[in-house]
């Protein structure tokens, strides 16, 4: 949590980078997405706040990065037609929304706190994008190397599997969920939402309550009454019993409230997320719905499914996923593979082998003619329906 500012809480918390950078749990192919993040910069220096790779060997990225209040983001090292789309005017030192919108018909589109800041062309992104190795906080400069690491914090990263028009995006700013194509979420406070979201209203746990009670005492009644019937000392406050919240009366939608303020209520930073959520059972249970039962939203334990998952548990999802996929498959097929192979070794009919130590060998079945060997893992799967349950592609050789 960011520490206050003139005796006041600064706005949400997030993944401080200083060195280091965090990498995303792979998600396949996306012919059409919208990516969503928060992020505060500390200085002017160059930083990558996001990247989706393409070829970690040579460092090709399509790279998000700040530098001296500006924001690009783009492809510069593209063969043949290399791009960037540039974005001035970014305050330091305050946290600002960022969204990138991608459409095949329109290609990228990147908006800054709302308003629509640059549009790129058709065909730069290609029919589809890769989110297989993606990463926070630093550029991919080679195999393992990393560097323009962002001197600053990111929040919230969420990725959607569809393009979102100016209407939605004004509403993810605001913080509005939409479950319905969100593929990856992060709030880079290590929260386990799942567990703590859901309180059993039937086998009530009394002291937890008496502690969300405590708290909400010390935390918030300055503005709002002890017992959140009576009306708020803040006439701007809301009172529990008489008004819906606006930004939602769900435990994650509170616990957003709480984490980012709203309208003219300050965030309550100063809580750690477990007390927030103490704070709001507390709210729920023994005011909401003991006073103005047609204000509780009911909230079942099975909505804890789709809630994001602590980073710890992506993390450990990712590194798995990222060692299985070093060997080139997901699944173990042998030491040899009959198959179509695409990329720069091409079959339609090939026999691939395993020789070890990450070496590959490739053959026409035919005539047994070798179409490529290659170091670096066996076939690339992560297109097809070896690693997906809808896939269109075809094995991919990891000749260069």
């Amino acid at each position: 949590t960011p520490p206050a500012k003139n005796n006041l809480p600064t706005l949400g918390s997030g993944l401080a980078m200083s060195k280091g950078y965090y990498r995303g749990s792979p998600l396949g192919e996306l012919s059409g997405w919208t990516l969503s993040l928060w992020f505060e910069a500390k200085s002017d220096e160059k930083g990558d706040l996001f990247g989706i790779v393409r070829n970690e060997n040579k460092g090709e990225a399509y790279r998000l990065t700040y530098e001296n209040g500006s924001i690009s983001f783009g492809d510069p090292k593209q063969k043949n037609r290399p791009w960037k789309l540039m974005v001035q005017g970014v305050e330091k030192e305050k946290w600002n929304h960022l969204v990138i919108s991608y459409a095949q018909a329109t290609g990228p589109a990147i908006y800054l706190n709302t308003k629509k800041m640059a549009q790129g062309g058709r065909g730069q992104m290609g029919y589809a994008t890769k989110f297989d190795h993606y990463h926070f906080g630093a550029a991919v400069v080679g195999k393992g190397k990393y560097g323009d690491y962002f001197d600053g914090k990111i929040d919230d990263f969420e990725l959607h599997n569809r393009p979102f028009d100016e209407e939605e995006i004004a509403s993810l700013h605001q913080g509005t969920a939409f479950p319905g194509s969100l593929l990856a979420f992060n709030d880079f406070e290590n929260v386990n939402h799942r567990e703590l979201a859901y309180f059993n209203s039937a086998k009530p746990d009394d002291d937890y309550l008496e502690a969300g009670r405590k708290l909400y005492i010390q935390n918030c009644t300055a503005c709002h009454s002890k017992d959140g019937v009576t009306p708020p000392i803040n006439p701007l406050a809301r009172s529990f019993t008489k008004h819906k919240m606006e930004n939602g009366g769900d435990p994650f939608n509170m616990f957003k409230t709480l984490t980012y303020g709203f309208r003219n209520m300050m965030p309550s930073v100063q809580l750690n997320p477990t007390d927030r959520y103490k704070v709001i059972h507390y709210l729920r249970e023994k005011i909401i719905k003991e006073k103005a039962p047609e204000l509780y939203v009911k909230f079942d334990q099975s909505a804890t499914y789709i809630m994001p998952k602590s980073p710890d548990t992506a993390g450990d999802e990712a590194q798995r996923v990222e060692e299985l996929a070093r060997l080139g498959y997901l699944r173990d097929y042998g030491k040899a593979l009959i198959s179509p192979v695409v990329g720069n070794a091409k079959s339609n009919n090939a026999l691939t082998i395993d020789l070890g130590n990450e070496t590959t060998i490739s053959y026409e079945l035919g005539t047994m003619r070798t179409i490529g060997a290659w170091t670096g893992g066996f076939l690339d799967f992560s297109g097809t329906l070896h690693h997906r349950l809808r896939a269109a592609g075809l094995p991919n050789a990891r000749f260069e």
